[in-house]
């Protein structure tokens, strides 16, 4: 059979004053299509119950097969049929189709892999509410007012705390850079003076580092020089692109305001995290990401390197984690029986995909972030989300699970073993390794590691509870009855305590500058009150009952606001069929991002409110199928973003003045940057 006569169809229509959804199987082949085959996908397509003619196979997480059981009759040539699905958040989106379908064929004792076969556009019912669990978009636009004052025009993103604008300008020919600042300083002068085509010329631009200033930079601009003094390197970068967006160009010339700018910023973190493991990203990309965060004042690169569906950074000592943790393929076992790859996952189709960040990589990139004023936090995920971990180490000596361990779970995700086992001392030791190895390239680039991430969110309830290993720890009681409810909560929380002490030591003992962060979830299980570690709270914004949130208040404990409601980029931009995005959260606008107040998240006390350290923005990647996608979620959104983590009350007045900055300016240099930006809807 030629898999270019089968085509697929996704078609919903209404029922009973419900969408439903279907598959359409159609041969427009000369053979009819027996009973031999199966319909693989990867991206969460599951057939409702009470469809007769078809069984269903999960191989792991959301991949796996649908095939023809007994009652299957065969499908003519010329004919079709229809698959009953269940609606999921792709639910009215183009987005639904995106399964990575393939077709094999079993054959003499074998499977055969047909390919890919043709997608026909989907045919969907009109999204005019969330379906499946997002807030409904909202607007809560403030208008610009009419009586505004006079100042800088467009505005500098993000504001500058303070604006000393004399109304008057000073017009020159080109800059000569008066500076005496070492020789790592010079080259990021250089690099960004260069980048914004300023010729040599007789303005004199005088920079240097004043360690004891109070603010992070200031700008003096007067007719006869301009003045940058900043508190250190990152302060420099800060200070440099304020620089670039107060000048104007006009027929060859070049005009400052004649103004002083004194700014700092509202919080220390101002973060982005961008998930490399569902979908990788290569070095390039990230470097572009990097140079448009520094180009808006943020200064943490939170990567996720590990997570279920790959691990993407090598480690000397443990080759198997990018030799088969960053590869994805229907062939996932050798012709021996030994794994070589993951499952595929989040639309991969049959053949090899994936990729890994080389120490090399990683070592320059450490190398540019700190040119730019960002810090880069690796991430690896522990003990949860571990899928690629485990099955990329499962033909070593390295034991992470328990053999004898019958406990049943599953993941969020859909993954039945994804939770490496916190009784077994190796899960230490591949930590240890792994932070040893993480802590060489940064000591190799030079630069100073200073924080590392280990997840610990969705830990699937019921790991562990029956694990002899775990049994036999010192923190495990006898008494405990696994039948009793409280006593598995019971028994979950100490098991957890445990691995967050152990694991917060070895960061400890391994990398002594470092702070250690977690999400939420893990502050529960934080018995130390260790101010090294902080917790990024992903909660969605109509959560008000948090237990975390109250451990964190409670316990002082220092956390960033990741409000998944308004910071998780993955989410669409607004409800339409073909805008991209996994819509469980909310549809999350630029414009909502800007006018959103971050200490508003959860209705929070002023007290807890005083713990938080910064914000951060998230990019999960199961649906960022390529860099230009990457670019389209994250901007212009993150100039929003970046807006309030420098200054996080929104103003009245400030949305139209923003807004005029990003068409008149911005776009401009995110296009320089060679950003795939998603239009302002005005230009759509």
């Amino acid at each position: 059979m030629n898999p270019h006569k089968i085509f697929l169809q996704i078609v919903e229509r209404i029922e009973k004053d419900t969408v439903s959804t279907f598959l359409k199987i159609k041969n427009k082949g000369d053979k009819t299509l027996e009973s031999n085959w199966r319909l693989y996908s990867s991206l969460g397509l599951t057939p409702k119950e009470d469809e007769s003619s078809f069984s269903r196979t999960l191989i792991e997480g959301r991949y796996g097969y649908i095939e023809p059981n007994q009652s299957w009759q065969g499908l003519l040539p010329g004919s079709e049929i229809e698959i009953g699905i269940e609606n999921w958040f792709f639910s009215g989106m183009k987005l639904l189709s995106h399964q990575g379908f393939y077709i094999t064929e079993l054959k003499e004792g074998k499977e055969l892999i047909w390919g890919a076969p043709e997608i026909e556009s989907s045919i969907l019912v009109p999204l005019e509410k969330p379906r499946m669990g997002a807030s409904p978009p909202r607007r809560n636009s403030y208008r610009q007012k009419s009586d505004i004052a006079n100042g800088l025009r467009p505005r500098v993103i993000p504001t500058p705390k303070k604006v000393l604008y004399s109304g008057e300008d000073v017009t020159f020919d080109g800059i000569r850079i008066v500076t005496d600042l070492d020789s790592d300083d010079k080259n990021t002068i250089k690099d960004l003076i260069g980048s914004f085509n300023l010729p040599n010329g007789s303005y004199r631009f005088e920079i240097k580092k004043t360690p004891s200033l109070k603010d992070d930079y200031q700008i003096e601009i007067d007719p006869t020089g301009c003045q940058l003094v900043a508190q250190n390197s990152g302060a420099l970068s800060r200070g440099l692109h304020t620089f670039r967006q107060l000048i104007s160009i006009q027929r060859a010339q070049f005009t400052l305001p004649i103004t002083k700018i004194i700014d700092s910023p509202d919080f220390e973190y101002r973060g982005l995290m961008i998930d490399l493991a569902r979908h990788f990203s290569p070095p390039e990309q990230i470097r572009k990401i990097i140079e448009t965060m520094a180009s808006y004042k943020m200064n943490k690169l939170q990567l996720g390197i590990s997570n279920d569906e790959g691990w993407r950074l090598e480690i000397k000592s443990i080759p198997e984690l990018t030799e088969i943790g960053s590869l994805r393929s229907h062939h996932r076992m050798d012709s021996k029986g030994r794994r070589r790859a993951l499952s595929p996952a989040w639309g991969d189709g049959h053949s090899d995909t994936g990729g890994f960040l080389s120490r090399q990589d990683f070592i320059g990139l450490l190398k540019f972030a700190a040119q730019r004023g960002v810090e880069i936090v690796p991430e690896l995920n522990l003990p949860g989300h571990s899928n690629a971990i485990l099955r990329a180490l499962e033909n070593t000596d390295w034991c992470l699970e328990d053999p004898g361990d019958t406990s049943r779970y599953k993941s969020a995700q859909g993954y039945e073993k994804n939770v490496v086992n916190v009784g077994c001392e190796d899960t230490y030791r591949f930590l240890r390794a792994a932070l040893e190895g993480i802590r060489d390239m940064y000591d190799e680039a030079r630069v100073k590691f200073t924080s590392i991430h280990l997840g610990g969110d969705e830990v699937p309830f019921g790991a562990w509870l029956n694990s002899p290993i775990c049994h036999s720890l010192d923190v495990w009681s006898s008494e405990w009855d696994l039948a009793n409810s409280e006593d598995r909560t019971e028994a979950r929380r100490v098991l957890m305590q445990y691995f967050h002490k152990k694991a917060v030591q070895i960061v400890s003992e391994t990398i002594p500058s470092a702070r250690v962060g977690f999400w939420h979830e893990m502050a529960s299980y934080d018995d130390q009150n260790d101010i090294k570690s902080y917790y990024n709270v992903w909660l969605a914004d109509h959560d008000r009952s948090s237990s975390e949130l109250k451990k964190i208040q409670t316990n002082k404990l220092p956390f960033i606001i990741c409000n998944a409601s308004y910071y998780y980029f993955d989410m669409p931009y607004r409800m339409v069929p073909d805008e991209p995005g996994l819509p469980w959260a909310a549809y999350t606008h630029t414009e909502d991002v800007f006018n959103f107040d971050p200490l508003k998240s959860w209705d929070m006390s002023s007290d807890l409110a005083d713990l938080a350290i910064g914000l951060q923005a998230q990019l999960w990647s199961e649906t960022v199928f390529s860099s230009e996608l990457m670019d389209y979620y994250l901007f212009p959104r993150l100039l929003s973003f970046a807006e309030r983590a420098w200054n996080r009350k929104p103003e009245e007045e400030e949305w139209e003045l923003f807004h005029e900055a990003l068409k008149l300016r911005e776009l401009s240099w995110l296009k320089k940057l060679g950003v795939s930006y998603r239009p302002l809807d005005d230009d759509r």
